[in-house]
Formats: structure tokens, C-alpha cells, sequence
């Protein structure tokens, strides 16, 4: 138990935590975390959820009234709270569950009293305008779409739905929709007024504030909130012993999904402790039993995953298995046989492996003050006990083997387990989507806009743009552009209108932005497809931007550049750019450098804009879904044909790549060392042997993981990625240690990348990252929006967009030589790039 001990001292950190918990006289419990922060954190959590709307269940209305209660408060217009966040350089959101709602809000630390006093008015006076329910509820009604059309939230909501059939966890959160149309503005008030009382809300604070002050300002804005009673909640506890059941439900879909549900009782309970241990020596991280017998060895399944839900009063255990149809019966044959026969697969080592992987996570949720203050409020919520994980780790850390036996034995049987299947019509229905799969038309227009047009009969629309852009296209003068643009192009005049009308039909409208390129992204339902492309082509093309959002905008930049150098891996990662690439644009950070940004004005922006980035050329437009009809088409046509083509920016030679080691040391606790090499470009013809080696190097099956986290212990964050360009690519390899243990690490590290260099991958690896590339792939063709932007990254890079749509063939082809020749080639240390982090923190 070496290895548990050295990553519970991890912890230890975090434990000595100096949080407060008071109670004002209403009822209202606060926490407060004070840490090293320039920013505020505010948690608000309501006792309300789906499964506690008695006298409103399965209407969704804690969910509507989420959605609501930031778009306006008594005596003011909608939007003014959202704006003024955004002024302050904060940003909010919301979410609900079965049992409660959260709102959370970040604020630059001198505006805590400003964000108590906006917290108080939006959480406790919301007005519920008709006009703003009216568009909330139309945005509800396109999220209940989009979750009946992805095939695993559906599974997901049906398995809740029967497996809970006497239970109020068995309505949606959501709400369903005959019930949610019911709901009017007295509703929502009244439930309001029932819910939203003192005595049943937390609320969390975390900054780098002193806690008189905080008491001042929280007892000024939340005090004057008078106490009303606080509702009764009753949720019944574990229903009685269920038969044994199947439910079969039918979609389009390639890969079956099975969900697997057995009863188990709820927070509390001294079986909670073994079941979440269980679920984690079954399927969590590569080398975990269902995962090796069921995908790796076996070739049952494409991924198999299951978690244990214990809220209080009655919980679930499911495992959920993605497979062939042809498979189903042999898989599950094969997971009873391991269930019945557990004490003959599971093993110490497997216990303390994902014991170390429950106390890593818990480090890791600990270690931001943000989720450190989340997970503080969560356990107050649910326990009394804002550091009741201390208690949890010591349970966890408490088990043994035949504790998880007796679990297994007791909770996992046949007679108890409810089966749900998603699967596909019979044959035809598979035909049909093939066919629909390759129904992709390419137009090419005379100035160079290549655009993609996948009709699909969906009940939505996603049009968007993918352009060369990125730090490839900066100079250090410009540096941060394409990023600054990204967040304008929204802002524009057209794009504040367009905003509103496609929110308001249930649409989202987004942008971003990276090392090569930047995109625009609109969906909406296929009924408003004409406006839809009318909107597109608007903020596309018009980029009317003001100098208020460019200043607001660059404050906000400036505010994240600051905090880039907060965290050990951003700013080791950072520097591991600069240092491997020199003088390539590569080396530029996306967000850009407070030098660059400062200097760039809204001039600047425009003329980089329409002079380099649009340019026909270098864009492709993608159109997909439903709705799409003949004068769509000519409408985006017509607009981009009026397009100029514009020269294609040359970029700079690449750097001669040599061997270079740069060391920092910096007032953190953790230290890191990040190695690089560069790789192929993306469209390089090597890049798909590239992906099964990334595979191979990922993940907790990895060599660098099992051989320096787990078998010598070197460092608690061990692991790999790349980063795909134009020219060139970055094959990063990182550990994060211990100060004193900086120099063993990497000697370690180079130990282990000399070592896979040389051994090359095993052929049964090969296979199984072989197929779960193409798993990924598949998978990530199974939703529009995903496999779109896929299909024009592709043609965008001159590949094809076509190539994705054949993913299987092209990873067929890969041999396992072809993979090992990569890593003798690559794998170059004359070439690599070494930054090392050492943390001098206390």
C-alpha cells in the first residue's frame, strides 16, 4: 500500500483547509473558502430537482425556472444581470439534477460585494417575464429534441424512466413535454415561492478575502431576506426487490447500446463504500477487469463503462456496454461469467489501483479553488459535512477484497438486474443510414468556397465555416487575433440581433478558434432554416463590430493572459511551446501575449479579418440536417460567391528542431517535466499510423503509466498528447512529481520513451488502439454537428471530406511495422524539447 500512502500525502494539503460555516437567522447556510485567487467563486445550490416537484413532477419546472431566473429581476429589463456579469469580466451559469439546482458565478475578486448583491436579486426576486418564458421555453422544447436524438442521453432517460417506475427518479429532469407545455407564469411563481426560501439554499463563496468581510457583505444582501418555512421533502426510500426485466427501444444506430441496472441502497449505506470501489476495479482506465476481458482481450465490445449513483434514500448500479448487435449475447455471456466468478478476476492490485485513481481525482478536485468550493458545498449539501470526502477516503481506504465480493455477490445478481437495450430496426433501416452516410455533395464555387451539403432527416439545421486561421496566419505584432476575433464575431451589431432571434427559436450560435483555424457555428431547428442562413451569412460576412464590445472583450483577454500562469501545467505547457518551436508562429499562445493584445486595435482586427482570414480560398462551409431546400442553397451561394479571392499567406520555414532542455522554478507546489517531439503534419499520409500510436500512448493502459505512476511511483499525472498543424506536429510527453523527486522523474521519463522506442508496440496492442481509433472515430460520426466539422477539417487540410466517411478502410490499411517505423523516426531525441517546472511552493 506504498503507492496509496505517497498520493493520500497528495491530499494532505488540501485538508488543512480554514473554511467557515455559518447561518444567518432565516435559515440561509453559508460556506466560505478563502485561497490565493484573483477571482471570486459563488455557488448557489437549491434543494430542488425534478424528483422533489411534488404536485408538479415530470413537468420540469426546477428546470424551466433555472433556465429563467437569470433573464430578469423585479425592476429590471431582461438581460441586464447577464450584461452587467459580462461588463465586470465574469462570466455564470446554471444547471439541475434529480435533487437540486445550481447556480454559479465568477467575478474578479474586487467585485465580491457586487456579485452578493446580484446573487440576492436574481436567486430570490426574479420577475419571470412572459416574453423571455416564451423563448426559454422554445430553447427547452429544442434541448428535449436534441436529447431524444441522441441515442445515449435517450437510453440513458428510459433507463431512469422504468428502472425508477415507482420512484420520482423516474421523471426527467427536463420535464416531459405534454406537461411542460402546462406550465405557466403563476407556476413558476408559486413553486418559486415554495422552493426558493432561505432554509433551503446553500451558498458558496471562495476568494482571497477575509471572512469578516465576507459575513458583512452576505448578512447586508441576504439577511433582509425574510425566513419562511422550509417545504417538506420527503423521496421514498429503496423500493422492494425487483424481478428480473428486459426493455428493447429502437433507433438508427450503428452500435448497440446495453445498460445493465441493478438496485442498491443509497448515500448512507455501509455497502456505498465497496459498490463505488467495485465500479471502478470493473471498468475504470484500461487496465480495470471488464475493460481488459470484455474490449481488449475478448473483442465483445467497443467500450464498456459503469458507475454507482447512491443519492440519499435509494441508488443504481449500471453498466453500460457499446457493441455490435452480433455481439450482444456473447458479451453478456461473458460478463456474468466475471460477475459470478469476480474472486477468481479481481486481484489487490487491481483494488489498489483504483484506490490510488479515487484518491487521484479526489486531488485533483481539491486542488482549484473553484472545484475545491463545489465539492466543499456538494458534501455540506448532502452530508452536513462540507469535508466529509475525508471520511469517504478513509472508508475507501479501509476495503479489502472480500468486501467487494460480498457487494458484488449481494447487489450484482440476474434475478435482481433490469436490462436496456437500444438498438437498430432490422436491416433495412442500416442500409438506408449507409446510403444516407455517403450522401454528402461537394460545390465548389468559382471563387474557391468549397462548400459540403449533408441532407439528414433531422429535426435541426447546423450550418458553419471552418477557415484557415490561428497562431499559423500571427506574427508577434498580431499575436492573439484570430482568438480576439472569435469571441467578435458574435458581438457585432448583426451578431447581437441574430443572437436573440436564433436563441429565441431554440438555436445557439458559437465560435472559436485555435493553432490553425477559426470557425462559425450556427444550429437551429430545420423549420427556420431561411433564417437561419439569412443569420449565418449576416455574421459571417458583415463584421460590424464596436468598440465597446472590443474594449470589453480586450479587458477580459488581458484578464485570462493573467491567468494563464496560475496553474503548473499551463504554464509549463506554455513555455514548452515557446521553447520547441522559437521564432515558428507555433510558438505563440492562442489567447495571445498581454504585448500583442494591447496593441491590437479594432482597425487591426477588421483588416486581418477580411484581408486574411476570409479568404474563399482557405474556407470550407459546411451545410447539415434538416430543412435544407433549394433557395437555402442558393442564398449562401449567391452570398459567398460575391467573395475575393485573396492570396494565400505564405507561413514560415520550420524551426530546425535540436535538442534543447530549458528548467524554471516557480512558487508552486507541484512540479512538472514536459518532453516534445515533432511529428507529421496532419494531412501527412503517416497521420492515421500517428493516431494508433497516440492511442497507445494514452491512457491509463500506457506504458508511461503503469511503469512510472504505478510501478515506480514517480509521479501522480503521467501521460501524452499531440497537437496537429499545418507544417508540423507535437508529440508531448508529461509527468507531474514531486520537487524532491524532479531529476528521478525525468530520467525516468527519457528511460521509458527510449524503452517504447526500442520494444515498438505489441502486436495485441496494436489491434486493440487500432480499433478504438476507429471507435472514436465511428462514434463521433453517429452525431451531425460532430461529423460535419469533421468532414471539413478534413477537405479543409486537402484530404477530403470523404476520408472520414471511410475511416475503417483507412486504419485497415495501417500495419503494425508502419506504427513502429513512426516511433524509431520520431522519437528523436537530437530533436526533442525538455521544459521542466520545478515547484518551490510549500
Amino acid at each position: 500500500m506504498r503507492k496509496l500512502f505517497i498520493l493520500f500525502l497528495l491530499l494532505l494539503p488540501f485538508s488543512c483547509s480554514s473554511y467557515e460555516v455559518f447561518t444567518l437567522e432565516n435559515g440561509l447556510k453559508i460556506i466560505f473558502e478563502p485561497g490565493l485567487s484573483n477571482q471570486v467563486y459563488f455557488q448557489v445550490w437549491v434543494r430542488t430537482g425534478s424528483a422533489l416537484e411534488r404536485g408538479y413532477y415530470g413537468s420540469g419546472i426546477s428546470h424551466f425556472i433555472e433556465h429563467m431566473i437569470f433573464k430578469g429581476r423585479e425592476g429590471e429589463e431582461p438581460g441586464e444581470l447577464a450584461k452587467r456579469v459580462r461588463e465586470l469580466g465574469g462570466d455564470m451559469g446554471a444547471y439541475t439534477s434529480l435533487d437540486h439546482t445550481v447556480y454559479y458565478m465568477t467575478l474578479p475578486r474586487e467585485y465580491l460585494e457586487e456579485g452578493l448583491k446580484l446573487l440576492s436579486k436574481a436567486i430570490f426576486y426574479p420577475s419571470f417575464p412572459e416574453k423571455e418564458m416564451k423563448k426559454e421555453r422554445e430553447v427547452i422544447l429544442r434541448e428535449m429534441d436534441m436529447k431524444e436524438d441522441n441515442p445515449d442521453s435517450y437510453l440513458s432517460c428510459k433507463m431512469f424512466e422504468y428502472f425508477f417506475s415507482n420512484h420520482p427518479y423516474r421523471f426527467p429532469i427536463i420535464g416531459y413535454r405534454n406537461l411542460f407545455l402546462k406550465l405557466k407564469r403563476e407556476d413558476l411563481l408559486k413553486y418559486h415561492r415554495k422552493m426558493y426560501v432561505p432554509g433551503n439554499i446553500i451558498l458558496g463563496i471562495a476568494g482571497n478575502y477575509e471572512v469578516k468581510k465576507v459575513k458583512k457583505y452576505v448578512e447586508k444582501y441576504f439577511s433582509p431576506i425574510p425566513p419562511q418555512p422550509i417545504p417538506e421533502i420527503r423521496v421514498p426510500q429503496l423500493f422492494g426487490e425487483r424481478g428480473r426485466t428486459e426493455y428493447k427501444f429502437f433507433k438508427d444506430v450503428k452500435m448497440e447500446r446495453v445498460f445493465l441496472a441493478f438496485p442498491i441502497p443509497g448515500l448512507g449505506h455501509p455497502d456505498t463504500y465497496s459498490l463505488d470501489l467495485l465500479s471502478l476495479t470493473l471498468t475504470d482506465g484500461e487496465s480495470s477487469i471488464l475493460v481488459e476481458n470484455l474490449q481488449k482481450e475478448k473483442d465483445l465490445v467497443s467500450s464498456v463503462v459503469s458507475f454507482s449513483y447512491t443519492p440519499p434514500g435509494t441508488g443504481i448500479f449500471a453498466i453500460k456496454l457499446l457493441l455490435k448487435k452480433d455481439k450482444r449475447e456473447k458479451a453478456l455471456d461473458e460478463l456474468w461469467r466475471i460477475l459470478t466468478n469476480l474472486k477468481n478476476y479481481l486481484s489487490e492490485k487491481d483494488i489498489e489501483r483504483a484506490k490510488n485513481r479515487l484518491l487521484l481525482r479526489f486531488a485533483k478536485e481539491r486542488e482549484s479553488l473553484s472545484s475545491r468550493l463545489e465539492s466543499m458545498v456538494s458534501d455540506l449539501f448532502y452530508t452536513g459535512n462540507p469535508e466529509y470526502y475525508s471520511f469517504y477516503i478513509k472508508k475507501i481506504e479501509s476495503l479489502k477484497k472480500k468486501d467487494l465480493i460480498y457487494s458484488a455477490r449481494k447487489y450484482l445478481k440476474k434475478e435482481l438486474v433490469s436490462t436496456f437495450i437500444l438498438t437498430s430496426p432490422e436491416k433495412k433501416v442500416e442500409k438506408k443510414k449507409e446510403e444516407e452516410k455517403v450522401k454528402v455533395e461537394k460545390i465548389t464555387l468559382p471563387n474557391g468556397v468549397r462548400i459540403l451539403i449533408w441532407k439528414k432527416d433531422i429535426p435541426y439545421l447546423n450550418l458553419r465555416v471552418i477557415m484557415k486561421g490561428g497562431v499559423i496566419l500571427e506574427s508577434p505584432d498580431n499575436n492573439g487575433a484570430t482568438s480576439f476575433i472569435s469571441r467578435l464575431l458574435v458581438k457585432s451589431k448583426p451578431g447581437k440581433k441574430w443572437v436573440k432571434v436564433v436563441e429565441g427559436k431554440g438555436g445557439k450560435i458559437s465560435s472559436g478558434s485555435g493553432n490553425n483555424t477559426l470557425s462559425l457555428s450556427l444550429t437551429l431547428p430545420s423549420n427556420y432554416s431561411g433564417l437561419g442562413a439569412r443569420a449565418f451569412i449576416d455574421i459571417l460576412l458583415h463584421p460590424q463590430w464596436e468598440e465597446k464590445d472590443f474594449a470589453r472583450i480586450k479587458r477580459i483577454i488581458l484578464k485570462d493572459i493573467e491567468m494563464r500562469e496560475e496553474t503548473p501545467f499551463s504554464y509549463a505547457f506554455y513555455h514548452l511551446k515557446k521553447n520547441f518551436y522559437e521564432d515558428h508562429p507555433y510558438a505563440f499562445p492562442i489567447i495571445g501575449e498581454k504585448e500583442s493584445v494591447k496593441k491590437l486595435t479594432l482597425k487591426d482586427l477588421k483588416k486581418f479579418y477580411l484581408r486574411t482570414l476570409l479568404n474563399p480560398g482557405n474556407m470550407v462551409v459546411g451545410i447539415g440536417g434538416g430543412g435544407i431546400d433549394n433557395s437555402l442553397l442558393k442564398e449562401v451561394r449567391s452570398s459567398l460567391r460575391k467573395l475575393k479571392p485573396l492570396p494565400s499567406p505564405s507561413t514560415p520555414p520550420l524551426p530546425k528542431f535540436k535538442r534543447k532542455r530549458v528548467e524554471k522554478k516557480k512558487e508552486f507546489r507541484e512540479s512538472f517535466i514536459l518532453m516534445s517531439f515533432p511529428i507529421p503534419p496532419f494531412n501527412h499520409p503517416e497521420n492515421p499510423a500517428m493516431e494508433i500510436l497516440s492511442s497507445f500512448l494514452t491512457g491509463q493502459a500506457s506504458p508511461l503509466f503503469i511503469h512510472l505512476r504505478d510501478e515506480k511511483a514517480l509521479g501522480y499525472l503521467v501521460g501524452s498528447f499531440t497537437v496537429q498543424g499545418w507544417d508540423t506536429g507535437m508529440l508531448v510527453f508529461y509527468i507531474g512529481t514531486q520537487r524532491g523527486r524532479v531529476k528521478e522523474a525525468e530520467e525516468g521519463l527519457k528511460e521509458e520513451i527510449s524503452q517504447i522506442k526500442k520494444e515498438g508496440i505489441p502486436e495485441p496492442e496494436f489491434l486493440g488502439c487500432a480499433k478504438k481509433v476507429i471507435r472514436w472515430k465511428n462514434e463521433r460520426m453517429e452525431i451531425l454537428e460532430d461529423a460535419l466539422a469533421e468532414l471539413m477539417i478534413y477537405e479543409l487540410y486537402g484530404l477530403g471530406y470523404r476520408k472520414p466517411l471511410e475511416w475503417d478502410k483507412v486504419i485497415e490499411k495501417v500495419s503494425l511495422q508502419d506504427v513502429n517505423r513512426l516511433l524509431k523516426e520520431y522519437l528523436d531525441f537530437s530533436k526533442s524539447c525538455t521544459f521542466i517546472l520545478v515547484g518551490e511552493g510549500e
